[in-house]
């Protein structure tokens, strides 16, 4: 009887990256987009956003599909999955940090994800502990079955956002969101907004003008 083998090789992909504002800004975002968006969706919502004084950059992810809309099929992108986790992890890690290597020198970093995109930057920051100065986790999940570095992340802003009728967020989840951040003694400023499971434009313009534009360096 025959076996199925599995075997491993390294390859090269082609990432697409999408900004929009000053490239000579002193401030940097690298956006992360959600499931089934595109990166020039969450680009899209940095439109008119103190574009002088920040860059905004957003790599899509390397995972393509049709999404079924109402009308057509539309190509959208995807992050890591389960399958493969450890893999999935070091390569998109990889990827995200030679973007925000090749963008953001010398500058200050803010790092940005809305849902899936979220949770990618976790593992990112985990896996290879960048230098940045705030993350902002817009309704996506804080992963519990990673060890964090909590002498790395002192200093660090870390910012969740969520909207208060979020279908996928529950009080309960959000609960549970605040208590294991106590446990794992991640100090997170937690932020709800009347809205469901999308970036607000009204209210992040709010995070930034209260939270990013008087962050002191």
């Amino acid at each position: 009887m025959s076996i199925v083998k599995h075997h491993k090789l390294k390859i090269e992909k082609t990432g697409h990256i999408y900004s929009i504002a000053n490239p000579q800004a002193f401030r940097h975002w690298m956006l992360c987009h959600g499931y089934a968006m595109t990166a020039e969706q969450i680009v899209h919502k940095f439109k008119d956003l103190d574009e002088d004084n920040n860059f905004y950059y957003a790599p899509e992810a390397l995972s393509s599909f049709y999404y079924e809309g109402d009308t057509q099929n539309i190509p959208v992108a995807s992050w890591m999955t389960s399958r493969h986790r450890l893999d999935e992890i070091a390569d998109y890690s990889h990827y995200l940090n030679t973007c925000l290597n090749y963008f953001s020198k010398n500058v200050s970093r803010v790092l940005f994800g809305f849902s899936q995109g979220a949770t990618t930057l976790w593992r990112f920051i985990n896996a290879i502990k960048p230098d940045f100065d705030i993350f902002i986790n817009w309704a996506g999940d804080i992963p519990d079955n990673t060890e964090y570095d909590t002498d790395y992340l002192k200093g660090k802003k870390l910012i969740y956002v969520y909207g208060d009728n979020d279908k996928y967020l529950s009080l309960e989840r959000i609960d549970n969101l605040k208590w294991r951040c106590q446990k794992l003694e991640l100090d997170v400023f937690f932020h709800p907004f009347k809205g469901e499971h999308r970036v607000d434009r009204k209210y992040l313009r709010m995070i930034y003008e209260r939270h990013v534009k008087t962050h002191k360096i």
